[in-house]
């Protein structure tokens, strides 16, 4: 499964944020998953080769659900 993890952000609790998503996100590659980790405020947190296959991520159909 490829799954984004949101972290970070600007509250004083970024620390905090960013500590627990990247357990989650070490946790999710263990059990067999692809996993990018992805600061809210600063962008990627990741190596280019993480980056490219972020990119596989638009290559694929996706449905967009809105909020009405």
């Amino acid at each position: 499964m490829k799954i984004v993890v949101l972290a970070g952000g600007l509250s004083p609790e970024r620390d905090v944020s960013l500590s627990s998503g990247s357990q989650i996100a070490n946790a999710l590659r263990e059990a067999g998953h692809h996993v990018v980790l992805l600061d809210v405020y600063e962008g990627l947190r990741t190596n280019k080769s993480e980056f490219e296959s972020l990119s596989l991520f638009a290559k694929e159909d996706y449905v967009l659900c809105r909020r009405r």
